[in-house]
């Protein structure tokens, strides 16, 4: 598990610190006239996805009391909490308190966010899935929430998910001799009684797509350093220097080249910054991405 540090002026001791991960809760209501989502067209994935069901941040722009004539309901049939008793639209994860998103603090000047709030969609990939590719997890009524999630069933007429938010203390320069490096080490006896120990990166990639993905590591201190291209069900061994990257950035080739040096990241199409900080609370994860 890779341990990220912070560096003290006044010592050259580091001292290592686990990332922090803040949640927060999204609930919304079916719409008052929608009263079976089985009967509703649900797009082609027929997964209830956001494209069709969600309403996006538009539609939240007035506080009428006549939820009929509530800009929220056009053009979603889930929208945010209307009835007295519901559950604030952001919460705590009891989804008792309201929660704002954009007044969580960082501590002090030492810690830095590694990214956005972002969905948690490890729900979509159990076996059985308790939740949608969107992250939803669904109920008859906010108060028959449990700590068993599970997917739309036909009556449901609450759901939520998850976002999260990574902090972590500023990691160390690249070039810094007394930065700490993770390894991975296998140990093995062999047929002479002693042992042979092969030391690796903890980190590798492996392309499970058709095309050939090129692929930088990027973190704060470093910025993008490109690591190589991948072949279709090939794998790569990121080296150990960078094996504490934050992010990852998936590519592809300008046609034009646009600098110099011709692994600069100004030479390629990326897509955003995917983080790779471990959520020790989830065994696997699911992002979505694109290279536009």
């Amino acid at each position: 598990e890779t341990v990220f540090s912070d560096i003290f002026e006044s010592d050259t001791l580091h001292c290592n610190f686990e990332p922090v991960f803040e949640w927060c809760m999204q609930n919304q209501r079916l719409k008052s006239t929608s009263f079976d989502v089985n009967s509703l067209s649900s797009g082609d994935d027929d997964l209830l996805s956001s494209i069709t069901w969600s309403p996006s941040n538009n539609f939240y722009n007035d506080h009428e009391t006549d939820p009929e004539d509530h800009e929220c309901f056009r053009g979603g049939n889930w929208v945010r909490p209307y009835l007295n008793n519901d559950a604030p639209e952001f919460s705590d994860m009891t989804s008792l308190l309201p929660m704002e998103r954009e007044c969580v603090m960082l501590p002090d000047s030492s810690w830095i966010w590694a990214n956005e709030w972002t969905i948690d969609l490890s729900g979509a990939l159990q076996s059985p899935a308790v939740s949608d590719f969107d992250g939803w997890e669904y109920s008859f009524e906010f108060e028959s929430f449990s700590r068993f999630p599970r997917c739309y069933k036909k009556g449901d007429f609450c759901r939520r998910r998850r976002w999260s938010r990574t902090r972590i203390k500023k990691p160390p320069h690249l070039n810094d001799p007394i930065r700490p490096l993770s390894l991975v080490c296998d140990i093995n006896p062999n047929v002479h009684g002693s042992f042979l120990i092969k030391v690796s990166s903890p980190l590798s990639i492996v392309n499970q797509t058709y095309e050939n993905i090129t692929f930088f590591m990027y973190s704060r201190s470093m910025g993008d350093i490109f690591v190589g291209t991948v072949g279709p069900s090939n794998s790569l061994a990121i080296p150990v220097l960078l094996a504490s990257a934050t992010h990852i950035r998936l590519a592809k080739r300008r046609e034009k080249k646009v600098a110099i040096d011709t692994n600069s990241v100004k030479n390629y199409i990326t897509s955003e910054k995917i983080m790779i900080i471990q959520n020790k609370h989830r065994s696997s994860g699911l992002v979505r991405t694109s290279i536009a």
